[in-house]
């Protein structure tokens, strides 16, 4: 199984899809590239199956947490 390595602006890659998490900035490689991007950009090569598990995940964790969203911003606008 692959698992998720860092890469840098400069770096030769291989296929696959590379993620900026700081910034959402995705390229897709079919072959092999150099990754661009800003000088201190750091990409992260993230399997298919981990990509389609953590959707659901993300999904779960905001619905678990809108209630005390809407507790805090009723809380800020009464204060």
């Amino acid at each position: 199984m692959k698992t998720m390595h860092s890469y840098h602006t400069g770096n030769r890659v291989g296929k696959g899809t590379y993620w900026d998490l700081a910034n959402g900035h995705r390229i897709d490689v079919e072959q092999e590239a150099i990754l661009c991007g800003a000088d201190s950009s750091t990409y992260f090569r993230i399997p298919t199956g981990v990509m389609l598990l953590a959707g659901p995940i993300v999904g779960l964790f905001y619905v678990l947490c809108l209630p005390f969203v809407g507790i805090a911003t009723i809380a800020s606008l009464a204060a």
